[in-house]
Protein backbone atom coordinates (compact mmCIF):
# COMPACT_ATOMS: atom_id res chain seq x y z
CA UNK A 1 0.00 0.00 0.00
CA UNK A 2 2.95 2.32 0.31
CA UNK A 3 3.29 5.20 2.89
CA UNK A 4 1.08 7.68 0.98
CA UNK A 5 -2.03 5.21 1.26
CA UNK A 6 -1.11 4.51 4.36
CA UNK A 7 -1.14 8.48 5.61
CA UNK A 8 -4.91 8.29 3.79
CA UNK A 9 -5.96 5.71 5.98
CA UNK A 10 -4.57 7.48 8.79
CA UNK A 11 -6.06 11.00 7.41
CA UNK A 12 -9.69 9.19 7.08
CA UNK A 13 -9.90 8.07 10.58
CA UNK A 14 -9.66 11.78 11.85
CA UNK A 15 -12.24 12.99 9.27
CA UNK A 16 -14.48 9.99 8.75
CA UNK A 17 -17.19 11.56 11.11
CA UNK A 18 -17.79 13.96 8.64
CA UNK A 19 -17.78 11.41 5.89
CA UNK A 20 -20.26 9.43 7.76
CA UNK A 21 -22.82 12.18 7.91
CA UNK A 22 -22.51 12.63 4.06
CA UNK A 23 -22.22 8.98 3.40
CA UNK A 24 -25.62 7.94 3.68
CA UNK A 25 -27.58 11.38 2.01
CA UNK A 26 -26.34 12.19 -1.28
CA UNK A 27 -27.76 9.19 -3.31
CA UNK A 28 -30.27 9.62 -5.92
CA UNK A 29 -30.86 7.01 -8.58
CA UNK A 30 -30.67 3.96 -6.25
CA UNK A 31 -33.64 5.09 -4.79
CA UNK A 32 -36.46 4.45 -7.00
CA UNK A 33 -36.54 1.51 -9.06
CA UNK A 34 -38.12 3.22 -11.93
CA UNK A 35 -35.06 4.93 -12.72
CA UNK A 36 -33.18 1.79 -12.06
CA UNK A 37 -35.38 0.71 -15.02
CA UNK A 38 -34.91 3.46 -17.19
CA UNK A 39 -30.86 3.38 -16.66
CA UNK A 40 -31.44 -0.54 -17.77
CA UNK A 41 -32.88 -0.25 -20.70
CA UNK A 42 -30.46 2.45 -21.34
CA UNK A 43 -27.87 0.37 -20.85
CA UNK A 44 -29.09 -2.23 -23.22
CA UNK A 45 -29.18 0.62 -26.04
CA UNK A 46 -25.49 1.57 -25.22
CA UNK A 47 -24.73 -2.35 -25.34
CA UNK A 48 -26.53 -2.67 -28.67
CA UNK A 49 -24.35 0.09 -29.93
CA UNK A 50 -21.14 -1.02 -28.30
CA UNK A 51 -21.51 -4.36 -30.15
CA UNK A 52 -22.01 -2.82 -33.12
CA UNK A 53 -18.82 -1.31 -32.54
CA UNK A 54 -16.78 -3.80 -31.90
CA UNK A 55 -17.83 -5.77 -34.71
CA UNK A 56 -17.08 -2.82 -37.35
CA UNK A 57 -13.39 -2.84 -35.58
CA UNK A 58 -12.95 -6.44 -35.70
CA UNK A 59 -13.75 -6.36 -39.44
CA UNK A 60 -11.56 -2.92 -39.95
CA UNK A 61 -8.74 -4.92 -37.86
CA UNK A 62 -9.31 -8.59 -39.72
CA UNK A 63 -9.03 -5.96 -42.94
CA UNK A 64 -6.29 -4.29 -41.72
CA UNK A 65 -4.44 -8.06 -40.77
CA UNK A 66 -4.92 -8.76 -44.31
CA UNK A 67 -3.14 -5.98 -46.11
CA UNK A 68 -0.08 -6.51 -43.19
CA UNK A 69 0.22 -10.17 -44.39
CA UNK A 70 0.50 -9.16 -47.92
CA UNK A 71 2.79 -6.74 -47.25
CA UNK A 72 4.91 -8.67 -45.15
CA UNK A 73 5.07 -11.66 -47.52
CA UNK A 74 6.24 -9.45 -50.09
CA UNK A 75 8.74 -7.58 -47.69
CA UNK A 76 10.12 -11.07 -46.94
CA UNK A 77 10.57 -11.58 -51.29
CA UNK A 78 12.52 -7.92 -51.14
CA UNK A 79 14.75 -9.28 -47.93
CA UNK A 80 15.54 -12.26 -49.69
CA UNK A 81 16.11 -11.01 -53.38
CA UNK A 82 17.15 -7.97 -52.36
CA UNK A 83 17.03 -4.93 -55.77
CA UNK A 84 17.36 -7.93 -57.99
CA UNK A 85 13.89 -8.76 -57.33
CA UNK A 86 12.76 -5.49 -58.73
CA UNK A 87 13.44 -6.96 -62.23
CA UNK A 88 10.54 -8.81 -62.03
CA UNK A 89 7.73 -6.38 -63.56
CA UNK A 90 5.20 -8.39 -61.48
CA UNK A 91 6.95 -7.29 -58.49
CA UNK A 92 7.09 -3.68 -59.58
CA UNK A 93 3.66 -3.69 -60.45
CA UNK A 94 2.87 -5.29 -57.20
CA UNK A 95 4.83 -2.13 -55.12
CA UNK A 96 3.08 0.26 -57.33
CA UNK A 97 -0.52 -1.29 -56.68
CA UNK A 98 0.12 -1.62 -52.98
CA UNK A 99 0.68 2.24 -53.10
CA UNK A 100 -2.01 3.12 -55.03
CA UNK A 101 -4.71 1.36 -54.00
CA UNK A 102 -3.73 -1.00 -50.57
CA UNK A 103 -1.61 2.17 -48.25
CA UNK A 104 -4.27 4.56 -49.70
CA UNK A 105 -6.80 2.77 -48.89
CA UNK A 106 -5.84 1.91 -45.74
CA UNK A 107 -5.47 5.68 -44.72
CA UNK A 108 -8.90 6.38 -45.41
CA UNK A 109 -9.96 3.35 -43.91
CA UNK A 110 -8.27 4.76 -40.69
CA UNK A 111 -9.86 7.99 -41.05
CA UNK A 112 -12.85 6.36 -40.33
CA UNK A 113 -14.37 6.42 -36.96
CA UNK A 114 -16.65 3.84 -36.02
CA UNK A 115 -16.61 5.47 -32.73
CA UNK A 116 -19.38 7.96 -33.39
CA UNK A 117 -22.33 6.18 -32.63
CA UNK A 118 -21.18 5.07 -29.52
CA UNK A 119 -19.83 8.56 -28.21
CA UNK A 120 -22.93 10.88 -28.87
CA UNK A 121 -25.02 8.18 -27.46
CA UNK A 122 -22.87 8.20 -24.24
CA UNK A 123 -22.55 11.74 -24.53
CA UNK A 124 -25.94 12.46 -25.31
CA UNK A 125 -27.43 10.20 -21.77
CA UNK A 126 -24.54 11.49 -19.57
CA UNK A 127 -26.85 13.34 -17.41
CA UNK A 128 -28.79 9.83 -16.50
CA UNK A 129 -25.62 8.24 -15.53
CA UNK A 130 -25.29 7.27 -11.84
CA UNK A 131 -22.51 9.00 -10.43
CA UNK A 132 -19.46 8.10 -8.04
CA UNK A 133 -19.56 10.02 -5.10
CA UNK A 134 -23.60 10.01 -5.05
CA UNK A 135 -25.03 6.93 -6.36
CA UNK A 136 -22.41 4.04 -6.14
CA UNK A 137 -21.48 5.13 -2.79
CA UNK A 138 -25.59 5.35 -1.82
CA UNK A 139 -25.86 2.35 -3.37
CA UNK A 140 -23.19 0.44 -0.84
CA UNK A 141 -25.19 2.16 1.87
CA UNK A 142 -27.96 0.43 0.89
CA UNK A 143 -26.22 -3.15 1.01
CA UNK A 144 -24.68 -1.82 4.33
CA UNK A 145 -28.50 -1.14 5.41
CA UNK A 146 -29.88 -4.37 4.43
CA UNK A 147 -27.11 -6.37 5.91
CA UNK A 148 -28.11 -4.58 9.35
CA UNK A 149 -31.79 -4.51 9.10
CA UNK A 150 -31.76 -8.14 8.33
CA UNK A 151 -29.02 -9.85 9.46
CA UNK A 152 -27.25 -10.80 5.77
CA UNK A 153 -23.54 -12.13 5.99
CA UNK A 154 -21.09 -10.49 3.36
CA UNK A 155 -20.40 -14.05 2.28
CA UNK A 156 -24.26 -14.39 1.65
CA UNK A 157 -24.44 -11.03 0.19
CA UNK A 158 -21.84 -11.70 -2.33
CA UNK A 159 -22.95 -15.20 -3.12
CA UNK A 160 -26.57 -14.26 -3.60
CA UNK A 161 -27.69 -16.75 -0.91
CA UNK A 162 -30.76 -14.17 -0.32
CA UNK A 163 -34.19 -16.23 -0.22
CA UNK A 164 -36.46 -14.77 -2.67
CA UNK A 165 -34.08 -12.66 -4.73
CA UNK A 166 -33.45 -13.24 -8.24
CA UNK A 167 -30.32 -14.46 -10.36
CA UNK A 168 -27.23 -11.68 -9.65
CA UNK A 169 -23.57 -11.70 -10.58
CA UNK A 170 -21.79 -13.04 -7.79
CA UNK A 171 -19.08 -10.14 -6.17
CA UNK A 172 -15.33 -10.37 -7.04
CA UNK A 173 -12.65 -9.79 -4.51
CA UNK A 174 -12.13 -5.99 -6.08
CA UNK A 175 -15.74 -5.13 -5.33
CA UNK A 176 -15.40 -6.74 -1.50
CA UNK A 177 -12.64 -4.79 -0.77
CA UNK A 178 -14.23 -1.57 -2.13
CA UNK A 179 -17.31 -2.26 0.45
CA UNK A 180 -14.70 -3.19 3.45
CA UNK A 181 -12.78 0.12 2.57
CA UNK A 182 -15.75 2.28 2.28
CA UNK A 183 -17.45 1.06 5.39
CA UNK A 184 -14.41 1.88 7.14
CA UNK A 185 -14.59 5.57 6.14
CA UNK A 186 -18.38 5.58 7.15
CA UNK A 187 -17.11 4.22 10.83
CA UNK A 188 -18.77 0.88 9.97
CA UNK A 189 -15.69 -0.99 11.55
CA UNK A 190 -17.43 -4.20 12.12
CA UNK A 191 -18.79 -4.42 8.01
CA UNK A 192 -15.58 -3.03 7.26
CA UNK A 193 -13.41 -6.30 8.82
CA UNK A 194 -16.37 -8.54 7.35
CA UNK A 195 -15.77 -7.27 3.64
CA UNK A 196 -12.49 -6.76 3.83
CA UNK A 197 -11.70 -10.44 5.37
CA UNK A 198 -13.94 -11.89 2.10
CA UNK A 199 -12.01 -10.59 0.18
CA UNK A 200 -8.89 -11.94 1.15
CA UNK A 201 -10.41 -14.98 0.67
CA UNK A 202 -11.74 -14.17 -2.87
CA UNK A 203 -8.15 -13.84 -3.75
CA UNK A 204 -6.74 -17.05 -2.60
CA UNK A 205 -9.50 -18.60 -4.71
CA UNK A 206 -8.83 -16.54 -7.72
CA UNK A 207 -12.34 -14.73 -7.75
CA UNK A 208 -11.10 -11.20 -8.65
CA UNK A 209 -10.06 -9.44 -11.92
CA UNK A 210 -6.78 -8.42 -10.53
CA UNK A 211 -7.61 -5.20 -9.88
CA UNK A 212 -6.58 -5.29 -6.46
CA UNK A 213 -4.05 -7.45 -4.57
CA UNK A 214 -3.45 -9.14 -0.94
CA UNK A 215 -1.06 -6.76 0.29
CA UNK A 216 -3.65 -4.02 -0.19
CA UNK A 217 -6.02 -5.69 1.76
CA UNK A 218 -4.15 -7.42 4.32
CA UNK A 219 -2.80 -3.92 5.24
CA UNK A 220 -6.16 -2.55 5.43
CA UNK A 221 -7.43 -5.35 7.53
CA UNK A 222 -4.36 -4.91 10.18
CA UNK A 223 -5.35 -1.50 10.71
CA UNK A 224 -9.10 -2.27 11.13
CA UNK A 225 -8.21 -4.59 13.64
CA UNK A 226 -5.80 -2.11 15.53
CA UNK A 227 -8.82 -0.16 15.65
CA UNK A 228 -10.63 -2.89 16.73
CA UNK A 229 -8.57 -3.41 19.77
CA UNK A 230 -6.72 -6.13 18.15
CA UNK A 231 -2.76 -4.79 17.90
CA UNK A 232 -1.58 -8.17 18.05
CA UNK A 233 -3.84 -9.91 15.16
CA UNK A 234 -2.71 -6.39 13.66
CA UNK A 235 1.22 -7.06 14.50
CA UNK A 236 0.45 -10.88 12.67
CA UNK A 237 -1.09 -9.77 9.58
CA UNK A 238 1.44 -7.07 8.81
CA UNK A 239 4.27 -9.62 9.81
CA UNK A 240 3.01 -11.43 6.89
CA UNK A 241 3.22 -8.10 4.62
CA UNK A 242 6.49 -8.32 5.17
CA UNK A 243 6.98 -12.30 4.19
CA UNK A 244 4.99 -11.06 0.64
CA UNK A 245 7.08 -7.72 0.56
CA UNK A 246 9.81 -7.70 2.65
CA UNK A 247 11.02 -4.54 1.22
CA UNK A 248 8.42 -2.54 2.50
CA UNK A 249 9.26 0.46 5.02
CA UNK A 250 5.90 1.18 5.87
CA UNK A 251 4.70 -2.64 7.21
CA UNK A 252 8.13 -2.68 9.05
CA UNK A 253 7.22 0.76 10.74
CA UNK A 254 4.19 -0.57 11.60
CA UNK A 255 5.34 -3.79 12.82
CA UNK A 256 7.45 -1.46 15.77
CA UNK A 257 4.31 0.30 16.39
CA UNK A 258 2.07 -2.49 16.78
CA UNK A 259 4.74 -4.50 18.64
CA UNK A 260 4.93 -1.85 21.20
CA UNK A 261 1.46 -1.56 21.49
CA UNK A 262 1.21 -5.31 22.46
CA UNK A 263 4.05 -5.42 24.52
CA UNK A 264 3.45 -2.38 26.73
CA UNK A 265 -0.50 -1.65 25.93
CA UNK A 266 -1.94 1.53 25.55
CA UNK A 267 -5.08 3.79 26.12
CA UNK A 268 -8.08 3.35 24.02
CA UNK A 269 -7.45 5.93 21.45
CA UNK A 270 -10.17 8.06 19.36
CA UNK A 271 -11.20 5.24 16.99
CA UNK A 272 -10.66 2.30 19.16
CA UNK A 273 -13.29 4.12 21.01
CA UNK A 274 -15.01 5.11 18.15
CA UNK A 275 -15.06 1.27 16.95
CA UNK A 276 -16.60 -0.12 20.28
CA UNK A 277 -19.85 2.57 20.10
CA UNK A 278 -19.78 1.67 16.62
CA UNK A 279 -20.06 -2.30 17.73
CA UNK A 280 -22.68 -1.38 20.55
CA UNK A 281 -25.16 0.37 18.16
CA UNK A 282 -25.19 -1.69 15.76
CA UNK A 283 -26.12 -4.40 18.12
CA UNK A 284 -28.63 -1.98 19.13
CA UNK A 285 -30.10 -1.74 16.07
CA UNK A 286 -30.12 -5.33 15.10
CA UNK A 287 -32.09 -6.33 18.05
CA UNK A 288 -34.48 -3.62 18.43
CA UNK A 289 -37.81 -3.34 17.73
CA UNK A 290 -37.55 -1.68 13.95
CA UNK A 291 -35.22 -4.30 12.83
CA UNK A 292 -36.92 -7.16 14.22
CA UNK A 293 -40.32 -6.31 13.12
CA UNK A 294 -38.92 -5.69 9.54
CA UNK A 295 -37.61 -9.54 9.89
CA UNK A 296 -41.61 -10.31 10.69
CA UNK A 297 -40.34 -10.99 14.10
CA UNK A 298 -43.54 -10.12 16.64
CA UNK A 299 -42.53 -11.78 19.81
CA UNK A 300 -42.60 -8.78 21.79
CA UNK A 301 -46.16 -7.84 20.58
CA UNK A 302 -49.12 -7.45 23.57
CA UNK A 303 -51.65 -10.12 22.05
CA UNK A 304 -54.53 -8.22 20.72
CA UNK A 305 -57.88 -10.91 21.75
CA UNK A 306 -60.03 -11.51 18.85
CA UNK A 307 -59.47 -9.43 16.04
CA UNK A 308 -62.36 -9.18 13.35
CA UNK A 309 -63.00 -8.78 9.67
CA UNK A 310 -66.49 -7.56 8.15
CA UNK A 311 -67.62 -6.14 4.95
CA UNK A 312 -67.75 -2.18 4.96
CA UNK A 313 -70.09 -0.13 3.12
CA UNK A 314 -73.97 -1.42 2.29
CA UNK A 315 -74.87 2.04 3.25
CA UNK A 316 -72.88 3.55 0.18
CA UNK A 317 -73.45 4.11 -3.22
CA UNK A 318 -70.25 3.71 -4.40
CA UNK A 319 -69.81 0.57 -2.51
CA UNK A 320 -72.80 -1.26 -2.54
CA UNK A 321 -72.49 -3.35 -5.29
CA UNK A 322 -68.49 -3.86 -4.29
CA UNK A 323 -68.63 -3.72 -0.01
CA UNK A 324 -64.69 -3.29 1.21
CA UNK A 325 -63.00 -6.32 3.11
CA UNK A 326 -62.45 -4.35 6.18
CA UNK A 327 -60.20 -6.73 8.41
CA UNK A 328 -58.52 -5.06 12.17
CA UNK A 329 -55.34 -6.19 12.53
CA UNK A 330 -54.71 -4.12 16.26
CA UNK A 331 -56.59 -2.73 18.71
CA UNK A 332 -54.75 0.18 20.25
CA UNK A 333 -53.88 2.30 17.66
CA UNK A 334 -56.61 0.40 15.78
CA UNK A 335 -55.23 -0.48 12.66
CA UNK A 336 -57.38 -1.67 9.53
CA UNK A 337 -56.41 -3.20 6.05
CA UNK A 338 -58.68 -2.27 3.33
CA UNK A 339 -58.55 -5.64 1.34
CA UNK A 340 -58.67 -5.18 -2.91
CA UNK A 341 -59.24 -1.55 -1.89
CA UNK A 342 -57.37 -1.26 -5.67
CA UNK A 343 -57.37 -3.47 -8.71
CA UNK A 344 -54.38 -4.48 -10.74
CA UNK A 345 -55.22 -2.09 -13.60
CA UNK A 346 -56.16 1.03 -11.39
CA UNK A 347 -52.37 0.32 -9.31
CA UNK A 348 -50.52 -0.04 -13.05
CA UNK A 349 -52.37 3.33 -14.33
CA UNK A 350 -51.24 5.13 -10.87
CA UNK A 351 -47.65 3.65 -11.35
CA UNK A 352 -47.74 4.80 -14.93
CA UNK A 353 -49.18 8.12 -13.80
CA UNK A 354 -46.35 8.79 -11.26
CA UNK A 355 -43.29 7.48 -13.12
CA UNK A 356 -42.56 10.61 -14.95
CA UNK A 357 -43.23 13.19 -11.91
CA UNK A 358 -40.73 10.67 -9.29
CA UNK A 359 -38.25 12.87 -7.63
CA UNK A 360 -36.28 12.27 -4.49
CA UNK A 361 -38.65 12.09 -1.66
CA UNK A 362 -37.92 14.39 0.98
CA UNK A 363 -38.83 15.14 5.11
CA UNK A 364 -39.33 18.90 6.91
CA UNK A 365 -36.13 20.06 8.96
CA UNK A 366 -38.32 20.91 12.07
CA UNK A 367 -34.95 23.08 12.42
CA UNK A 368 -34.80 25.21 9.60
CA UNK A 369 -38.10 24.73 8.08
CA UNK A 370 -37.11 23.33 5.21
CA UNK A 371 -37.40 20.26 2.78
CA UNK A 372 -34.46 18.25 2.62
CA UNK A 373 -32.94 14.73 1.43
CA UNK A 374 -32.75 12.55 4.49
CA UNK A 375 -30.80 8.82 4.95
CA UNK A 376 -33.28 7.92 6.66
CA UNK A 377 -36.06 7.86 3.92
CA UNK A 378 -34.85 6.49 0.16
CA UNK A 379 -37.30 6.45 -1.88
CA UNK A 380 -38.92 8.66 -4.94
CA UNK A 381 -42.33 10.09 -4.77
CA UNK A 382 -45.28 12.71 -7.12
CA UNK A 383 -48.04 14.11 -6.33
CA UNK A 384 -51.41 13.09 -8.47
CA UNK A 385 -54.49 15.66 -8.08
CA UNK A 386 -58.31 14.11 -9.31
CA UNK A 387 -57.87 15.94 -12.14
CA UNK A 388 -55.19 14.22 -13.17
CA UNK A 389 -56.65 11.51 -14.44
CA UNK A 390 -60.28 9.54 -13.92
CA UNK A 391 -59.02 6.53 -12.15
CA UNK A 392 -56.94 9.14 -9.46
CA UNK A 393 -60.62 10.34 -9.09
CA UNK A 394 -61.97 7.40 -8.95
CA UNK A 395 -59.19 5.95 -6.07
CA UNK A 396 -60.12 9.08 -4.02
CA UNK A 397 -63.93 8.57 -4.24
CA UNK A 398 -63.35 5.22 -2.98
CA UNK A 399 -61.29 6.06 -0.05
CA UNK A 400 -64.14 8.45 0.80
CA UNK A 401 -66.64 6.17 1.10
CA UNK A 402 -64.34 3.81 2.90
CA UNK A 403 -63.41 5.98 5.48
CA UNK A 404 -66.52 7.94 5.71
CA UNK A 405 -64.18 11.15 5.71
CA UNK A 406 -64.64 14.57 4.02
CA UNK A 407 -62.12 14.19 0.89
CA UNK A 408 -62.12 18.10 0.17
CA UNK A 409 -59.86 19.26 2.67
CA UNK A 410 -57.16 15.80 1.88
CA UNK A 411 -53.70 16.51 0.24
CA UNK A 412 -53.37 15.32 -2.85
CA UNK A 413 -52.68 11.45 -3.56
CA UNK A 414 -48.91 10.90 -2.92
CA UNK A 415 -47.21 7.95 -4.99
CA UNK A 416 -43.57 6.15 -3.07
CA UNK A 417 -41.55 4.40 -5.37
CA UNK A 418 -38.80 2.53 -3.51
CA UNK A 419 -35.75 1.50 -4.79
CA UNK A 420 -32.56 -0.59 -3.52
CA UNK A 421 -32.77 -0.95 0.07
CA UNK A 422 -35.38 1.79 0.02
CA UNK A 423 -37.03 2.91 3.46
CA UNK A 424 -38.66 5.33 5.81
CA UNK A 425 -37.59 4.78 9.12
CA UNK A 426 -40.00 5.41 12.58
CA UNK A 427 -42.32 8.55 12.24
CA UNK A 428 -45.70 9.38 12.76
CA UNK A 429 -47.43 11.31 9.65
CA UNK A 430 -49.18 13.90 11.81
CA UNK A 431 -47.78 17.49 12.71
CA UNK A 432 -46.52 18.41 16.37
CA UNK A 433 -48.06 21.46 17.96
CA UNK A 434 -47.05 24.46 16.44
CA UNK A 435 -45.43 22.70 12.73
CA UNK A 436 -46.32 23.66 9.60
CA UNK A 437 -48.94 20.63 9.43
CA UNK A 438 -50.06 21.52 12.55
CA UNK A 439 -51.24 25.12 11.61
CA UNK A 440 -52.01 23.97 8.51
CA UNK A 441 -55.88 25.90 7.11
CA UNK A 442 -56.80 22.12 6.95
CA UNK A 443 -55.96 21.58 10.70
CA UNK A 444 -53.65 18.45 10.91
CA UNK A 445 -53.67 15.07 9.53
CA UNK A 446 -56.72 12.92 11.43
CA UNK A 447 -56.00 9.97 9.39
CA UNK A 448 -53.53 7.91 6.71
CA UNK A 449 -54.78 5.63 4.13
CA UNK A 450 -51.28 3.87 2.84
CA UNK A 451 -52.12 1.99 -0.55
CA UNK A 452 -49.91 -1.18 -1.85
CA UNK A 453 -49.54 -0.87 -5.41
CA UNK A 454 -47.39 -3.99 -6.01
CA UNK A 455 -46.59 -7.54 -4.37
CA UNK A 456 -42.96 -7.24 -2.65
CA UNK A 457 -40.25 -10.24 -2.71
CA UNK A 458 -39.09 -9.65 0.36
CA UNK A 459 -38.61 -6.74 2.73
CA UNK A 460 -40.72 -3.54 2.95
CA UNK A 461 -43.07 -3.32 5.74
CA UNK A 462 -44.71 -1.33 6.99
CA UNK A 463 -43.76 -2.15 10.65
CA UNK A 464 -45.50 0.14 13.93
CA UNK A 465 -43.10 0.48 16.18
CA UNK A 466 -44.68 1.02 19.01
CA UNK A 467 -47.43 -1.32 18.28
CA UNK A 468 -45.03 -3.64 17.85
CA UNK A 469 -47.16 -4.79 14.61
CA UNK A 470 -46.51 -4.75 10.91
CA UNK A 471 -48.24 -4.98 8.22
CA UNK A 472 -46.65 -6.74 4.57
CA UNK A 473 -47.49 -4.99 1.03
CA UNK A 474 -49.75 -6.68 -0.60
CA UNK A 475 -51.25 -5.50 -4.22
CA UNK A 476 -54.39 -3.53 -3.86
CA UNK A 477 -54.36 -3.97 0.13
CA UNK A 478 -54.63 -0.09 1.76
CA UNK A 479 -53.82 0.37 5.76
CA UNK A 480 -55.95 2.50 7.79
CA UNK A 481 -55.81 4.35 10.89
CA UNK A 482 -56.09 7.48 12.91
CA UNK A 483 -53.54 10.02 13.50
CA UNK A 484 -54.84 11.62 16.06
CA UNK A 485 -57.63 10.66 18.80
CA UNK A 486 -60.80 12.12 19.13
CA UNK A 487 -59.51 15.22 21.37
CA UNK A 488 -57.45 16.00 18.85
CA UNK A 489 -54.05 15.40 20.03
CA UNK A 490 -51.70 13.21 18.17
CA UNK A 491 -51.62 9.50 18.62
CA UNK A 492 -48.06 8.72 19.01
CA UNK A 493 -49.00 4.96 19.09
CA UNK A 494 -48.83 5.63 15.51
CA UNK A 495 -45.56 5.84 14.85
CA UNK A 496 -44.19 3.58 11.92
CA UNK A 497 -41.97 3.16 9.58
CA UNK A 498 -41.21 1.74 6.25
CA UNK A 499 -38.70 -1.20 6.13
CA UNK A 500 -35.98 -1.44 3.52
CA UNK A 501 -36.99 -3.71 0.40
CA UNK A 502 -34.77 -6.55 0.37
CA UNK A 503 -35.58 -7.83 -3.01
CA UNK A 504 -38.10 -6.39 -5.42
CA UNK A 505 -39.49 -3.17 -6.00
CA UNK A 506 -41.96 -1.43 -3.87
CA UNK A 507 -44.74 1.22 -4.92
CA UNK A 508 -47.33 2.83 -2.34
CA UNK A 509 -49.83 5.63 -2.56
CA UNK A 510 -50.62 7.70 0.84
CA UNK A 511 -53.66 10.05 1.34
CA UNK A 512 -53.65 12.11 4.51
CA UNK A 513 -56.83 13.67 5.53
CA UNK A 514 -57.61 16.42 7.43
CA UNK A 515 -59.26 17.58 10.40
CA UNK A 516 -61.03 20.13 8.27
CA UNK A 517 -64.53 19.13 7.33
CA UNK A 518 -64.48 15.71 9.58
CA UNK A 519 -66.75 17.62 12.45
CA UNK A 520 -69.89 15.95 11.77
CA UNK A 521 -67.88 12.61 10.50
CA UNK A 522 -65.66 11.58 13.69
CA UNK A 523 -67.13 12.83 17.03
CA UNK A 524 -64.84 14.36 19.34
CA UNK A 525 -64.13 14.12 22.35
CA UNK A 526 -62.90 16.51 25.76
CA UNK A 527 -60.98 13.38 27.03
CA UNK A 528 -57.01 13.62 25.77
CA UNK A 529 -56.63 9.86 26.47
CA UNK A 530 -60.14 8.77 23.72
Amino acid sequence: MGTRRWFVILLLSLFHSLYRRRFFVEGDSFASIAQMEQIVNLEMTLSESLERFVELEKSRLDKVKQFSTSVKEAMNQVKIEGPKSLENPATSYAVIKRFANGWTELGNFLEKDYSNDLRNLLQSNKWQFPTHNEDLLGAMAALFRLQDTYNISAVDMADNNIIGCGAAPKLLAEDCFDLGTVAYQAGRYTQAREWLSLAETFIHKGRHDGAVNRTEVVEYLAWIEYVKGNPERALNLTLEILQLVPHNKQAKENVMHYREMVEQGTRDTHDQIKAKEEEINTNTFKSGKYATLCRGDTSQSTPQGDLNCWYHGQKSPLLLLRPIKVEMVWRKPELLIFRDLLSTKEAERIKELATPKLQRATVFNRQTGKLENADYRVSKSAWLESWDDEVIATVNRRIGAATGLEMDTAEPLQIANYGMAGQYEFHHDFGDPGSPLDLSPNGNRIATVLIYLNDVSRGGYTVFTRAKTYVSPTMGDAAFWYNLKRSGEGDYETEHAACPVLCGNKWVANKWLHIRGQEFRRKCSLNPKE
